[in-house]
C-alpha cells in the first residue's frame, strides 16, 4: 500500500508514515524507487501476535 493510502486509511498524516518507514517502524517494500508499506508482511505479524511495533522491527 502507498505511504498515502496507509496514512489515509489511519487517519495519519503522510509525514508520521514516511518517519515509521524512514526509522524501519514498518514494514516495507520498494518498488520502483518508492517506498510502500507491506501490508501482507503486516498482517501476517499482526495475526502472530505482534501489537507493538517499534523503531528498528524492520531493519534490514
Amino acid at each position: 500500500m502507498s505511504q498515502e493510502q496507509f496514512a489515509a486509511f489511519l487517519g495519519i498524516t503522510q509525514d508520521t508514515v514516511r518517519g515509521w518507514i524512514q526509522t524501519d517502524t514498518v514494514p516495507r517494500v520498494k518498488i520502483a524507487g518508492r517506498n510502500f508499506v507491506n501490508l501482507e508482511l503486516m498482517s501476517r505479524h499482526l495475526r502472530d501476535g505482534k501489537d507493538i511495533f517499534t523503531k528498528g522491527d524492520y531493519a534490514d
